[in-house]
């Protein structure tokens, strides 16, 4: 659940831009059936290959779909606005879904703690080639300081009575609760597919007792505006 329009000083503007030259590299890559685009930062959302095409992207012996992950995004990282790999993944985690295919998933982080919405994923077929690659990360963060000025008990309160004010008529809302929280880094308007700043921030998770309310909010960590 997100504030209406407040924009805050703590994070300056943040749009990071990727270079024509890395997804041209990526679409260049032998078995590329398709590249799609996130309009506003030109970083990779989406990649397909066709089935037989990604002969250097498979498993074998030895080698199985995490270290084929690693090797791709290693050599594409640019392409999907990533430049440490380092510092802005999550150590990847494997999958298998209902039909037995395999899927790579890394979260996205920065200065140690994790991007909300930031997600690499890769898919593999039953015979470990990889077929598709899908991504929102969230590139040039402007926002350094990973150490919040609010606690997370007091974020937790402003989440409360934010929300008590949002649904009030909706029910009993003097029985709401913080469910959790975590410390992250937000970027405002990334929901909304608009620019924004960037912003540390404490993602509260209230809700009702009977859960008909559960809500999301975003607290800066150092203003305690909601974002």
């Amino acid at each position: 659940m997100l504030g209406a329009g407040l924009l805050l000083a703590s994070g300056a503007s943040a749009e990071g831009r990727v270079s024509v030259a890395a997804v041209g590299s990526l679409e260049g890559v032998d078995g590329i059936h398709g590249v799609a685009l996130e309009r506003r930062t030109g970083a990779v959302r989406s990649a397909r290959f066709r089935r037989g095409g990604a002969r250097r992207f498979r498993t074998a012996p030895g080698r199985d779909e995490r270290a084929v992950a690693s090797d791709f995004v290693a050599e594409h990282r640019a392409a999907f606005g990533l430049a440490d790999l380092d510092g802005e993944l999550s150590e990847p985690r494997l999958v298998s879904d209902a039909y037995g295919q395999r899927h790579v998933r890394y979260r996205q982080r920065h200065r140690g703690l994790p991007v909300f919405g930031g997600r690499l994923r890769l898919h593999f077929d039953l015979r470990g080639e990889l077929r598709a690659v899908t991504a929102s990360i969230v590139p040039g963060i402007d926002a350094d300081d990973a150490t919040p000025q609010l606690s997370e008990a007091a974020a937790g309160g402003i989440a409360l009575a934010f929300v008590a004010r949002e649904r009030a008529g909706e029910g009993d809302v003097s029985s709401l609760a913080v469910l959790g929280a975590e410390l992250m880094f937000f970027r405002a308007g990334l929901v909304q597919r608009i620019a924004g700043t960037d912003h540390l921030a404490w993602a509260i998770e209230v809700a009702s007792p009977e859960r008909r309310i559960r809500d999301r909010v975003f607290v800066d960590a150092r203003s305690g505006k909601v974002i």
